[in-house]
């Protein structure tokens, strides 16, 4: 099973970067101006980059929900899940 997390890793990572790119694209399409930052870090490293504390957490799959739920509880702010 160790073998598997470092592709379970890459995965994920690539599947944020895909979800980044579709998030600007329809925010670009919609005419907004804003620019979401999707970070994968810790949660002192999180606050810390954003200056503040997130208001919303969202978790993709298993792995990623369980680190949303883990993270919102640690924070303290809302967690969704996203199943696709």
């Amino acid at each position: 099973m160790s073998g598997q997390v470092p592709v379970h890793v890459v995965y994920i990572l690539d599947q944020v970067r895909a979800l980044e790119s579709e998030m600007l694209l329809r925010i670009k399409q919609h005419g907004l101006d804003i620019t979401p930052h999707i970070l994968i870090d810790v949660a002192n490293e999180l606050a810390r980059e954003l200056q503040a504390t997130p208001d919303l957490i969202v978790g993709n799959y298993r792995d990623g929900n369980l680190v949303a739920s883990l993270l919102a509880h640690k924070l303290g702010v809302t967690q969704v899940c996203i199943y696709i």
